[in-house]
């Protein structure tokens, strides 16, 4: 069981990373975008309790399964039902929470410490999108790796905007993460596509 419950431990390690960073950019927020603070915070609570339920299913639930106390296909069917349940409200709350206090450039420099640069060419200054960033990071790490190219992309072109002054500097924090968690995203989903194909090769499909 200790080894088992080791080997869960491990396998849900990689959650750790966007659920921590979810927990301290929700806390960051809070006093800037409450809405989506909230909804980042309940995204990350639902992360916890997926990487709880792995750890509960591959050592109590599968030892109750060996054991003949619950059969094997209810077994995969209730662990089926609830991850899938967990994933699709982690990704409502996590997408929820990319769109959420979207506001006018005006009212987020206000309502921060770091005042918008002035316009140029009679450009009106951008609102900052560094909570949509982030959030497209976190889901690409989680649950849909190809979202994490949209936060490589989005997030290299709004630190751009920022420094040429078209957009509000207030959430260039929120946005380096969010690109940071996209690059690490696609790099695990281009070596799993790289394993994926070297697995196949190596299978033998000849007739037997």
């Amino acid at each position: 069981m200790f080894n088992e419950m080791m080997a869960a431990l491990v396998y849900t390690l990689p959650s750790a990373i966007p659920m921590v960073l979810g927990f301290i950019f929700g806390g960051i927020l809070f006093n800037r975008a409450r809405g989506a603070a909230v909804l980042l915070l309940i995204g990350s609570t639902l992360i916890l309790l997926q990487g709880v339920f792995q750890v509960i299913s591959q050592t109590w639930l599968l030892a109750l399964a060996r054991d003949g106390v619950i059969s094997l296909s209810a077994y995969g069917v209730a662990t089926g039902i609830v991850n899938t349940l967990l994933y699709i409200a982690i990704l409502i709350f996590l997408m929820c929470a990319a769109f959420a206090g979207r506001r006018p450039a005006a009212a987020s420099a206000m309502a921060t410490d770091y005042p918008s640069p002035p316009p140029l060419d009679g450009q009106t200054v951008k609102p900052a999108r560094g909570s949509m960033v982030l959030a497209l990071g976190l889901v690409g790490i989680v649950l849909f790796a190809p979202l994490g190219i949209a936060a490589w992309i989005i997030g290299l072109k709004d630190l751009s905007a920022m420094r040429a002054g078209r957009m509000d500097p207030a959430g260039r924090s929120l946005t380096i993460t969010g690109t940071v968690l996209g690059i690490v995203a696609t790099l695990i989903m281009l070596v799993a596509a790289v394993l994926f194909v070297y697995a196949l090769s190596q299978m033998n499909f000849a007739p037997h």
